[in-house]
């Protein structure tokens, strides 16, 4: 997915869900405010995402880690 300029809380605010990478110095995923965050400690983007799309739970595929499932709180589909 493409991102948006890097943010760097200090803390992410508002976390509603995260996913913690599965792998040693990978990319987690964390729900602020309804918004897909990425990164890792200090340094954290957030994900482009349709604007109507208000993001719930988040899942990291343990075998591929570059595969992320995102549920939607409001839509059925993507």
């Amino acid at each position: 997915a493409a991102t948006e300029t890097p943010i760097t809380p200090a803390v992410l605010d508002n976390v509603r869900s995260f996913a913690a990478s599965p792998t040693a110095g990978g990319v987690s995923y964390a729900n602020a405010g309804g918004k897909l965050i990425a990164g890792k400690e200090g340094s954290w983007h957030t994900v482009r995402f349709p604007e109507e799309i208000v993001v719930a739970g988040i899942a990291i595929d343990p075998q591929h880690d570059n595969v992320v499932y995102v549920g939607a709180a409001n839509e059925t589909r993507l």
